[in-house]
C-alpha cells in the first residue's frame, strides 16, 4: 500500500532559510510546498488543505501572526496545525505569546536545530516518533563536505543511515557524499546523505555526524539493511 505524505506548506522571506529547512524536512518524505509572503501563505492555506503550515513570525507583507490569527478564525482553515518560526526581538512582544493568543499550534525561536523543528513537526503532524536498532560496525569509508574529502569510520548504522566519526563533524542540514566499498572487488560507491545532527570533539563521545541516506540505490540500502540485521551488536534502541 502506498503511503499518502504529509503536505507541509513553509513560508519565509529569506531564501536561504527556505533551503534549509527543506534539507531537513525532505528527509521526512513530506510533500512540501515553499512560499515567499505571508499573503501566499493566506491563499494556499485555503486552497491547498496542507497538513501543516510553518510560517515566519515576521513577513514583509502580512506577519505569521495575522497570518495564524486569520486562518485560525475561519471555521474551514481553524483546523491546520499552524508551527510559526520567531527571532528574538521580532516585536516588542514575546512572539510566544502573540503566536499563542492567534491560535498558532507550536513556536520555536531561532537559532533553529534538527532536534528542535522535526519533532515538533511530527507531533504536530501525529506522527511517532522513529526509533531504530544502532548495529555497531567499523567500516572504512571516505566524506566529502565543505571541509573537503577525508578517511572517516561508519560506526554504526541503522537501516535508514549511519553514524560517521569525522573531524570536523559536518554541520546539521549539510549534505555530504561518503564513499565506500560495498563489493567484492572494492569498487567505491558514493552515496549523497543528509546530516542530521554532528557531535564535535569537545562533546562525550567520538566526533561525528549522524546522516540519512538521501535517495540510495535500493541495492546499497538492503545491503545496509541486511548488514544491520545481521549484527550481535544491533541490540541497543537509540532514536534514528
Amino acid at each position: 500500500m502506498r503511503t499518502v505524505k504529509k503536505r507541509i506548506i513553509i513560508v519565509q522571506d529569506v531564501n536561504e532559510f527556505i533551503g534549509r529547512k527543506k534539507t531537513l524536512l525532505s528527509r521526512k518524505d513530506f510533500d512540501l510546498l515553499t512560499v515567499t509572503s505571508g499573503h501566499e501563505a493566506l491563499f494556499r492555506g485555503r486552497n491547498d488543505n496542507p497538513d501543516l503550515l510553518i510560517l515566519n513570525f515576521y513577513m514583509p507583507d502580512l506577519n505569521g501572526y495575522n497570518v495564524c490569527r486569520e486562518l485560525k478564525s475561519d471555521s474551514s482553515t481553524e483546523h491546520i496545525p499552524i508551527l510559526i518560526i520567531a527571532a528574538h526581538g521580532d516585536e516588542d512582544e514575546d512572539p510566544g505569546d502573540l503566536t499563542k493568543a492567534a491560535g498558532c499550534d507550536g513556536c520555536i525561536k531561532k537559532p533553529i536545530q534538527y532536534d528542535d523543528i522535526i519533532p515538533a513537526v511530527e507531533e504536530l503532524l501525529g506522527i511517532p516518533p522513529r526509533r531504530h536498532l544502532r548495529a555497531g560496525t567499523s567500516l572504512p569509508c571516505k566524506i566529502t563536505d565543505e571541509d573537503g574529502l577525508r578517511d572517516c569510520t561508519i560506526l554504526n548504522m541503522t537501516p535508514e543511515g549511519v553514524f560517521v566519526e569525522t573531524k570536523p563533524a559536518p554541520w546539521p542540514g549539510d549534505i555530504v557524499q561518503v564513499e565506500l566499498p560495498l563489493d567484492a572487488t572494492g569498487t567505491p560507491m558514493t552515496l549523497q546523505m543528509a546530516v542530521r545532527w554532528s557531535r564535535d570533539s569537545s562533546e562525550a563521545g567520538p566526533p561525528g555526524a549522524g546522516c540519512e541516506f538521501l535517495g540510495a540505490p535500493p541495492e546499497v540500502v538492503q545491503w545496509f539493511k541486511d548488514h544491520h540485521a545481521s549484527s550481535p551488536e544491533g541490540s541497543k534502541e537509540q532514536g534514528s
